[in-house]
């Protein structure tokens, strides 16, 4: 009994290639082709121009009617006019639709956004609501009226407070007594602490000469 001679693994089936590439091998083989020659210049499409047609003549001297017969000689005439006429009304009727649905996409948006608006209004209603009632129970824990209290804006709360305490330190810099840290209590700020720029480098300084000073005139054990 015979026996056949077994394939070894030299005599393999070669791969063979995919010829049906899904989209993604398909965009990767198109960037590797444009990525191996980068100092080609990439030819970029114009992009489609929209259809027309020729205008319709402006004087038809002969003008063919739908009687004449498939065989007579001016069918054919009458057979491309009518194409050419379907044309352009089916032109003027996807123009017409473009417009419309332009019209509609722009009324669309701007209910989107008004709604959007008006969701924002409210909620920051909401938050400036909670905003004046933390205020309040803050101005009442500090034994002042709560009915006085008002909310106003980030920017203009400090701007106010900053007008404030140059209003009520008027006469203060007018007698060359300008103080480092300034405590404001009022009904805006809530007691927030506003302090100059280099109001702490000036403070540090000053205690570092008056420690020195201490330092220097206690008397030193034997």
């Amino acid at each position: 009994m015979s026996t056949s001679p077994q394939a070894g693994p030299s005599a393999a089936s070669p791969i063979r290639k995919r010829h049906h590439l899904d989209p993604h091998e398909q965009q990767a083989r198109a960037l590797e082709k444009l990525l191996a020659h980068p100092e080609r210049q990439v030819h970029i499409p114009a992009p489609p121009r929209e259809k027309s047609i020729r205008p319709p003549r402006e004087i038809q001297k002969n003008v063919v009617g739908s009687s004449a017969g498939a065989g007579s000689g001016e069918f054919h005439v009458y057979k491309h006019a009518r194409r050419r006429e379907y044309e352009r009304i089916k032109l003027m009727e996807d123009g017409a639709n473009k417009i419309m649905q332009a019209e509609e996409f722009a009324r669309q948006h701007a209910a989107k956004v008004m709604q959007d608006e008006a969701k924002t209004d409210k909620n920051r209603a909401k938050r400036e609501k909670k905003k004046l009632a933390a205020l309040k129970a803050r101005a009442a824990a500090k034994g002042q009226n709560p009915d006085k209290v008002k909310l106003h804006d980030g920017p203009g709360r400090g701007d106010g407070a900053r007008a404030g305490r140059r209003d009520s330190n008027d006469g203060d810099d007018d007698d060359g007594e300008a103080s480092k840290r300034r405590r404001i209590h009022n009904e805006e700020t809530g007691g927030i602490l506003f302090r100059k720029k280099g109001d702490d480098d000036d403070e540090e300084e000053e205690g570092d000469g008056e420690s020195s000073r201490g330092e220097e005139g206690e008397p030193r054990d034997a």
